[in-house]
């Protein structure tokens, strides 16, 4: 999704991750619109996560990837990590 200027998306389900242990988000293209999380699109969000492997650490990012809405949401899921 390309970045389009006043367009603003809201991000729905950080709260939801946020919640979740060993699983950490890192905001690139996000903004605060009242108490709404917005983006205009593009690069959204990093979302990384330990595990005790590698592949317990993919399945817990994707598990969190999987909560975050918003429209145009593409992520990219790594099938040898991905239970």
């Amino acid at each position: 999704m390309n970045i389009h200027e006043g367009v603003r998306l809201r991000v729905e389900g950080i709260d939801a991750v946020m919640n979740m242990k060993d699983v950490f988000i890192f905001h690139e293209n996000t903004s605060f619109e009242n108490s709404d999380i917005v983006t205009p699109g593009g690069t959204v969000l990093y979302i990384t996560a330990a595990g005790t492997d590698l592949k317990e650490a993919a399945i817990k990012a994707i598990s969190a990837a999987e909560k975050i809405h918003f429209e145009g949401k593409q992520y990219v899921k790594i099938p040898e990590l991905h239970g």
